[in-house]
């Protein structure tokens, strides 16, 4: 119901800036153009837009139940948007665009960049409302839309498994973006799992250490439509991130443990699906959990190989399965700080050899 109603006010928020931005376009009186309506796409076409911008299709990105994101060009009489490729996401209805543009927004003024000038979401650059849906233009995390499931059906069909090190370096990337998402963004994304975060080119931290030891691929978290504003919902609190809720809003597999035992669940469902995440890594399939019946706990139903650094991984999803609003602390930072000083040492160690 809270999303719903966020929804609806973002969709009239931002209809009501329309006539004040030029990012966002009202022609909710018009159909959307055809080109966009169709299960497949041309490679190479152009498609008019309001305002006078061109999208010039490359590859599609992602499909999902509800719409689908195109890698495009964006031009504006003919002069190219800085060189740069862009994200389209083509959905209906409307109203879950608006609200992801209305979050992404909110995320790109709360976190800046980092010192080498990444950024770990998407940014938005427009909104177009149409009759029958809208159209999303952001920025695009990589021109391919390869996300962590694709890094495993890859590595299945190279090698096997992940190796443990990728699996380590994407999971410290997680936890420092998810920390800046929830400690500067005060934004709960709420959907977080293993086909939403999208590899981009590698960052220029790696590429200017020269460690070609492990993939130098960074990463971005995308699809922001069921994301909450937690200073928005909670405007009296001095700590947003402890708001908590009640409910069920996600799929059964991707329930954490306070919303299984039916209590009231915050940033703990971001960690579980950062979990979910790592556990696809390491083990190329679905976690699955289970409650142990002494102490209560959440932990993993399969165990990690003997020549995993198991205390690492231990310490990593005991923590995060079981964190609740008593938990306290800023638990993603120092597990973060684990994973980078074993980073660290690992390629000390491979220089050093």
């Amino acid at each position: 119901q809270f999303h719903n109603m966020s929804t609806e006010s973002a969709m009239k928020k931002c209809m009501r800036a329309a006539a004040k931005t030029s990012r966002i376009f009202d022609n909710r009186k018009e159909p959307i153009p055809k080109a966009f309506i169709r299960k497949t796409f041309t490679n190479g076409i152009s498609i008019d837009l309001p305002g006078g911008d061109t999208a010039t299709i490359i590859n599609e990105l992602g499909r999902g139940v509800y719409g689908v994101v195109l890698l495009c060009n964006i031009s504006h009489c003919g002069v190219r948007d800085g060189g740069q490729n862009g994200a389209l996401k083509i959905q209906a209805p409307i109203g879950s665009l608006a609200h992801e543009f209305s979050i992404l927004s909110k995320v790109r003024d709360r976190i800046k960049p980092d010192a080498n000038g990444f950024h770990a979401f998407p940014r938005p650059k427009a909104l177009y409302a149409f009759a029958e849906g809208g159209l999303f233009l952001m920025s695009a995390g990589s021109n391919s839309g390869m996300t962590l499931v694709d890094v495993v059906n890859t590595y299945n069909k190279i090698r096997g498994n992940v190796p443990e090190l990728i699996a380590l370096y994407y999971t410290s990337r997680m936890l420092r973006h998810l920390e800046s998402l929830h400690e500067n963004g005060k934004i709960l994304h709420c959907d977080v799992k293993p086909d939403n975060w999208v590899l981009t080119s590698p960052s220029k931290e790696i590429q200017k250490s020269g460690d070609d030891s492990i993939n130098g691929s960074d990463l971005v978290l995308v699809d922001f439509g069921r994301a909450v504003d937690l200073e928005k919902v909670n405007l009296e609190s001095l700590n947003p991130l402890a708001t908590l809720f009640k409910g069920n809003v996600a799929a059964e597999d991707m329930e954490c443990g306070t919303m299984r035992e039916g209590n009231p669940w915050g940033v703990d469902l971001d960690y579980f699906g950062m979990c979910a995440s790592s556990y696809m890594l390491l083990f190329g399939s679905h976690m699955n959990i289970t409650q142990d019946k002494s102490t209560g706990r959440w932990r993993l139903q399969k165990s990690f190989r003997r020549y995993w650094q198991r205390d690492l991984w231990e310490m990593y999803f005991d923590t995060l399965l079981n964190y609740n609003s008593t938990s306290g602390g800023k638990v993603l930072r120092d597990i973060r700080d684990s994973f980078e000083q074993y980073i660290c040492s690992e390629r000390e160690h491979e220089v050093a050899s």
